[in-house]
């Protein structure tokens, strides 16, 4: 993580926690065994990039079935207000985040690759 700025240094932090307390939240949910361990892996996975540990097929597969699940359940959707009271709603948009910051990751991953071959 030593080629990390600040910025991306907490981004990754504040997401690693994001993700930690959101698995933390899903123990009271319906089906608490599927969300605890999707939330816990984007946790981990973000931690595993902050220490530079990440395979980039990880990430890529990870959002690939993250954004894939939130179109399904996006689909599945009672549209019409209030939409946050919604539970495919808001399963959709948890999945869009990961898949979202699977893409950041992905992106860094990127470009610390690039600009350490350009050192080198």
């Amino acid at each position: 993580m030593s080629h990390f700025s600040w910025a991306l240094r907490a981004a990754t932090a504040g997401m690693t926690i994001l993700f930690t307390v959101w698995a933390y939240y899903q123990i009271n949910d319906v089906d608490p065994l599927k969300w605890v361990a999707i939330y816990a892996l984007a946790a981990l996975f973000s931690l595993l990039f902050m220490f530079g540990k990440l395979a980039s097929w990880l990430a890529l597969t990870a959002g690939i079935i993250c954004i894939t699940y939130a179109i399904y359940l996006l689909t599945q959707a009672e549209f019409g207000p209030p939409l946050i009271t919604i539970e495919e709603w808001r399963e959709a948009v948890g999945m869009i985040v990961i898949a979202g910051w699977m893409g950041v990751i992905l992106f860094y991953q990127r470009r610390l690759t690039s600009q350490a071959v350009e050192v080198n």
